[in-house]
């Protein structure tokens, strides 16, 4: 009985209304559904897109039948042909839960708007970094970590077998197993997509200071 109504519309304008930039940024996808509702925009201009160039974007998230909270997360998004990928930085994520005044929302969009926009370069820059990071064995790399992050058996083997995809980084670096992770989530619906980006996300940062430990490699055993 404490659950307050958030729509998306209003979710929309308050955006708008409490952080104006965002209406001169492009919008790289928007999905809405009976549960939910993201919408991603690229925070450079559209002249700046480049195949396989990742940019920083903001997302936001709202669920009107309280599927998930409102949210507001940094991350990374890449041309490639016609797909995007995307990853998050979990720490740089606002959220609401929809209870009591939800004034409270409209008034967190500003700040949380421009915390978010210094936050999503950085993700794009641990990315271009895991470009240089290699990795023994990436096949048991990601079924260690993405078997950490609680990703089915199913979910596990189509992202390892994505590695050999076209679009995915060649070499078998760090980067790969974050682009074949994030490739695959695009099989599956909006909110289970949401939970194996983050699992890239997760596994790039620990893959990054796992290299940082032992020299700029990732050492796994077959």
């Amino acid at each position: 009985q404490g659950y307050a109504v958030y729509d998306n519309f209003k979710f929309v304008q308050d955006l708008l209304d409490n952080a104006p930039e965002l209406a001169e940024m492009p919008v790289l996808d928007f999905r809405v559904t009976d549960t939910g509702m993201r919408l991603r925009f690229s925070t450079d201009g559209s002249e700046n897109f480049e195949l396989r160039k990742p940019v920083p974007i903001i997302e936001a998230w709202n669920s009107e039948a309280g599927r998930r909270r409102t949210v507001l997360s940094a991350g990374m998004w890449m041309l490639i042909c016609t797909n995007g990928m995307q990853s998050w930085d979990e720490k740089t994520s606002f959220a609401w839960r929809h209870f009591g005044d939800t004034s409270r929302i409209s008034d967190g969009v500003a700040s949380a708007i421009t915390e978010i926009q210094t936050a999503s370069s950085g993700v794009v820059d641990a990315y271009n970094s895991a470009l240089d990071v290699s990795i023994d064995d990436a096949f048991a790399f990601m079924e260690r970590e993405l078997k950490r992050e609680g990703l089915t058996k199913d979910q596990i083997g189509r992202a390892q077998n994505a590695l050999d995809h076209k679009w995915t980084t060649p070499g078998g670096v760090l980067a790969s197993t974050v682009d074949a992770t994030t490739l695959i989530a695009q099989e599956f619906g909006m909110f289970e997509q949401s939970t194996i980006e983050r699992a890239a996300a997760r596994m790039l940062r620990r893959g990054q200071a796992e290299a940082l430990r032992s020299g700029g490699r990732i050492r796994v055993s077959a």
